[in-house]
């Protein structure tokens, strides 16, 4: 068994967690998270939608990459996962556009030498 299956899950755990701590009443609004974090870290509510962005990407995108070695389903996630985040509101929608340009970058490469038969 690998070495990393039990960190990588500790870490998932306490991640998944932090949502549920500051619920704190019965009726919790998902929309309300960023600003929850913002008042709880007493930092501005850009930073806490940062936050909040980066903590549910690293608990999809962590798995995912250790399930799979595909880069493509990694990106096709990661893109779906950008995709919501700009739907509920916690990035605007330049980011993707400049999330995109960046992996076009480092693809470029790669994707020019698809047609030459390799």
């Amino acid at each position: 068994m690998n070495k990393l299956v039990f960190p990588i899950f500790i870490v998932i755990a306490c991640l998944s967690f932090i949502p549920r701590v500051y619920a704190e009443s019965d009726s919790f609004n998902l929309l309300e998270l960023p600003e929850r974090f913002a008042n709880a870290f007493n930092i501005s509510v850009e930073a806490g939608r940062f936050l909040t962005c980066l903590i549910f990407s690293v608990m999809v995108m962590f798995p995912l990459a250790y399930a799979t070695r595909n880069l493509w389903v990694f990106l096709i996630a990661g893109f779906s996962l950008l995709g919501f985040f700009i739907a509920v509101g916690w990035l605007s929608s330049w980011f993707i556009l400049i999330v995109a340009l960046f992996v076009g970058l480092l693809l470029a490469g790669k994707i020019s030498g698809l047609g030459e038969g390799e």
